[in-house]
């Protein structure tokens, strides 16, 4: 997980770093896309703790019969809306 996390991140500060850094001639423009590309990477650190965690819930079958929590099908997609954008993952429980 850290290794996905810390890949993203690092993607993040390329970014910032070439495409924005030196093309701050507007400052509006500049928020508005960094705004952009921290949301972006938000979303990837998100769907990647949901990943982790939707594993340790089905690795951990005692704290999932106490939540009442069943396996039923296996990587279903879902998709949320959230403040930061549309989250897409797969879900083992129901």
């Amino acid at each position: 997980m850290n290794n996905e996390i810390i890949h993203y991140v690092e993607a993040y500060l390329e970014k910032v770093f070439t495409k924005h850094a030196f093309n701050i001639t507007d400052l509006d423009a500049a928020a508005s896309a960094l705004k952009k590309d921290s949301d972006e990477l938000s979303r990837n650190i998100l769907e990647t703790l949901i990943k982790y965690m939707n594993e340790s819930f089905r690795q951990d079958k005692s704290t999932r019969k106490e939540m009442g929590l069943v396996l039923k099908e296996k990587d279903r997609p879902r998709c949320i809306l959230t403040e930061l954008g549309e989250i897409s993952f797969k879900r083992r429980l129901n």
